[in-house]
């Protein structure tokens, strides 16, 4: 990944930060929306946020639920986090559904850069002094090359005083920024268990911070400087060894009068002198790189340090007050307002800092219908009026004299009907065996009761006419179970003809049908009409 992407992407986003958003108070009274059952008035759809942040839990998700059309709702995020934004998309179609039937990117991209390098310094022994040479002039004083000597020596260590003052700042910037990082990870969250759990994190990560970007690092200008007084340094040696060589171009200055152990000692000095040039170049060479590498990673931080800083009270102070009108960690989410519409509601998060989306799109559909109050249904009968119908059927042979009789008789008979069901809102509840945010219900989830009438079409009296059913019936989802009054007609002979009465042939005795009431029971399947 590109650092400097990276870092521009983080800061041109950040205007999306989130804040501490006010709690609509006529939200607190509102109940929660359910799965089928909507009320005329105001609901919620709470959705439990869990901490998502280093694969702790799943995203978090919703059962679908259904709304009643024009009513308000809204989506309430709890035990949130004020460090994601999130926003509430809403995509409306026709109908479809049968009424009645979920900082872990900031942590990543900040693990995806590591620590800085290690500072390469290498441990070495103390300097020669030039104070160990012995080389004084006729006044026994020090000599002319002594004095110069200590002069380079002093300049030396001003240099290598500067690189450790560098080396030392960096230091001191690793360890913060290591000390940062470590609390971002631990407190850096998208779910918190209250507002009182993010204030001590938010402080936590700003006090981390605030002592990682207030440390200074090695600037540009004075690494400049004190590798250019790094050059001087050696410069100043090539031109002492220039003055005080012998004719082979060896250190040897004359003050020392052939004097082996101060030509020795001169010459060890030195040595060592160039070595301690070498030494501080190849400290300084790295460095450059190592603090744009760590100024780097400090910048992929720097927006979470200003959305702090920005949402603190009074700003930059760290502080994070707690107050029950502002909270943390509830997030209010506003839906739109439709009728008779299938919403497809989406929510994401992204993480203030980043603008990284930090876990999956929460999704779930609302249904902007009422329950299903009335019904037309179709379905099967068990009725106790018996089947009777009568007629003329052939005698005993041999004369075969036509004789009157029952030619179909049940004392129980199954007949087809079609039943008006009413059960208002009122009158529709949740079935007690169905639990609310279980997704699926096998066994139905919306009970209702009510009356129903009716026509059933009786086959066994001698004629299709209809006959009728008054009654109660007790559904589920769309399955209505019926019991009631079934007024039924049975068949007879009239005008004096009875069963088991001969007739000549040809005669067809006149019939009539008596109407009577008895118990039915039925099931059908209810087609909603609203």
């Amino acid at each position: 990944m590109k650092l400097r992407s990276l870092v521009l992407a983080l800061l041109a986003s950040f205007s999306g930060a989130a804040y501490a958003q006010d709690a609509p108070t006529h939200w607190k009274a509102a109940s929660e929306c359910k799965e089928y059952l909507p009320k005329n008035e105001p609901c919620r759809v709470t959705i439990l946020v869990s901490d998502v942040s280093n694969a702790i839990n799943a995203a978090p998700t919703h059962v679908d639920v259904a709304i009643h059309p024009g009513a308000k709702a809204v989506v309430v995020l709890t035990h949130a986090s004020p460090l994601m934004k999130c926003t509430l998309a809403a995509s409306p179609a026709a109908l479809t559904r049968d009424a009645s039937a979920s900082i872990t990117t900031f942590i990543t991209s900040l693990a995806g850069f590591g620590l800085p390098g290690a500072n390469p310094r290498v441990a070495a022994g103390p300097p020669r002094s030039p104070n160990e040479i012995r080389c004084q002039d006729a006044q026994g004083k020090d000599c002319a090359a002594k004095e110069e000597a200590l002069k380079l020596d002093g300049d030396l260590q001003a240099s290598e005083q500067a690189v450790k003052q560098m080396w030392d700042q960096y230091d001191k910037e690793v360890t913060d920024f290591t000390t940062a990082k470590k609390t971002v990870n631990t407190n850096w969250k998208y779910s918190y268990a209250d507002d009182a759990a993010f204030v001590a994190a938010a402080k936590q990560i700003h006090k981390d911070l605030k002592q990682m970007f207030l440390d200074p690092l090695p600037s540009g200008d004075d690494q400049k400087t004190v590798s250019q007084g790094i050059d001087a340094n050696g410069k100043a040696l090539d031109a002492f060894k220039k003055k005080y060589a012998n004719k082979a171009g060896q250190l040897e200055p004359a003050e020392c009068n052939g004097d082996d152990t101060c030509i020795q000692k001169f010459q060890a000095w030195f040595s060592d002198a160039e070595g301690r040039v070498r030494k501080m170049k190849s400290e300084m060479r790295p460095l450059p790189a190592q603090v744009q590498s760590l100024q780097d990673v400090q910048a992929a931080m720097k927006p979470a340090y200003t959305w702090l800083n920005l949402n603190s009270s009074p700003e930059g102070s760290g502080d994070f007050p707690v107050s029950a009108a502002s909270p943390w960690t509830t997030v209010y989410l506003p839906m739109s307002v439709y009728a008779q519409k299938q919403v497809t509601e989406a929510i994401t998060c992204k993480d203030v800092a980043t603008q990284t989306q930090v876990f999956d799109v929460i999704t779930f559909a609302a249904y902007y219908e009422a329950a299903a109050s009335w019904d037309l249904s179709v379905g099967a009968f068990i009725s106790l009026l018996p089947a009777r119908q009568v007629g003329t059927i052939s005698g005993p042979l041999p004369a075969a004299t036509p004789l009157l009789a029952v030619t179909n008789h049940s004392s129980v008979q199954f007949i087809p009907g079609a039943i008006f069901e009413v059960h208002p809102s009122f009158l529709n509840f949740r079935c007690p065996w169905a639990t609310d945010g279980r997704r699926y219900h096998p066994w139905g989830y919306v009970c209702s009761v009510g009356p129903a009438v009716g026509f059933l079409l009786n086959p066994n009296n001698g004629t299709t006419r209809g006959e009728f059913f008054e009654g109660a019936s007790f559904g589920i989802n769309r399955l209505s179970i019926l019991i009631g009054n079934h007024t039924g007609r049975f068949q007879e002979f009239a005008e004096g003809f009875a069963v088991g009465q001969t007739v000549p042939a040809g005669t067809t005795p006149p019939t009539l049908r008596r109407w009577t009431n008895h118990l039915a029971f039925g099931i059908s399947y209810r087609i909603p009409i609203r």
